[in-house]
């Protein structure tokens, strides 16, 4: 992917989803459904337990 592609894809998401939860258990599977329903773009909310372990999770399996 080129410079101006990722650019893009930053700029212009479309839809992000913002992803809140008691339980971080299932936001990996969450992230997952997302990017399969076309979503490009998810802020995992600090609120969440573990929230720095669930996007480092998601940044390597995505």
């Amino acid at each position: 992917m080129q410079k101006q592609d990722i650019l893009h894809r930053i700029l212009h998401p479309g839809v992000v989803a913002v992803i809140r939860a008691d339980d971080s258990g299932q936001l990996v599977n969450v992230a997952h459904a997302l990017e399969a329903g076309g979503v490009t773009a998810m802020e995992v909310t600090m609120t969440t337990p573990n929230a720095l372990e669930v996007i480092r999770a998601v940044d390597t399996e995505l």
